[in-house]
């Protein structure tokens, strides 16, 4: 990692404790990318613009449906989740040391979120799911 970015890089902890970044190495592509908010949005901008967008045909193709994911309606993507739910989502997470990360997008009502935390014991996951759960009617289950 370059010295700029270390010291853009948030700190990362556990708890009230500092924790130690992963270095990636060969898994790079498995949670070794590092992005701000704003670059996930923009990522998310010419995703919705599906084949119009600077992705083109890819755009569609990474998030059509490919497998089933656990049980239930939910299906996996390129790379991201398909969650059921009662309008379309497209979501994916991360996880590395001291660091979690959510990205939802409502393609139907062009919306997204980007929910980037710094601490392991953040409860980014069960907001995420509550997003997902009100479908961005404004209205989240209480869980």
């Amino acid at each position: 990692m370059s010295r700029d970015l270390e010291r853009r890089l948030a700190p990362a902890f556990a708890q009230e404790d500092r924790a130690a970044q992963w270095e990636m190495d060969a898994f790079a592509a498995a949670g070794g990318l590092r992005s701000t908010a704003t670059d996930l949005l923009v990522f998310s901008r010419e995703l919705l613009q599906g084949r119009r967008g600077q992705f083109g045909a890819a755009a569609e193709r990474l998030v059509s449906p490919l497998a089933p994911y656990r049980e239930g309606a939910s299906r996996m993507g390129y790379g991201m989740l398909l969650p059921a739910a009662s309008s379309r989502v497209w979501a994916h997470n991360g996880v590395t040391g001291g660091y979690l990360s959510e990205w939802i997008v409502w393609p139907d009502s062009h919306e997204a979120v980007v929910i980037l935390v710094s601490n392991s014991a953040a409860p980014s996951h069960r907001i995420a799911q509550a997003l997902v759960a009100q479908t961005w009617t404004g209205t989240a289950r209480q869980h």
